[in-house]
């Protein structure tokens, strides 16, 4: 499968350590997640949409610390007549 032209989008659930005060040491680094999500995908050889969302979530739960995720991967241009094929998983 080619993953030249796959889209991901990622959502964490964020909990403030600081009664509602968001602090830099709360966040994190969404370019290092997403240098290692495009990573892990270009060394990557899954068949199935699936298979690659499962192994980018377990890449950025166990890589990265993320408690929980939505994450949504799709392809563009997969089926005529479609803006994009995907799917949405949550862990």
């Amino acid at each position: 499968m080619s993953y030249k032209n796959e889209r991901c989008n990622l959502h964490k659930r964020f909990k403030s350590k600081n009664n509602h005060r968001y602090l830099c040491e709360d966040t994190i680094d969404y370019k290092t997640i997403c240098k290692g999500v495009i990573k892990f995908v270009e060394e990557s050889s899954f068949q199935l949409q699936e298979s690659l969302a499962e192994g980018i979530a377990s890449l950025v739960k166990d890589e990265y610390g993320v408690e929980s995720i939505k994450l949504r991967v799709s392809k563009p241009g997969a089926l005529r007549g479609a803006e994009d094929v995907g799917l949405i998983i949550h862990r």
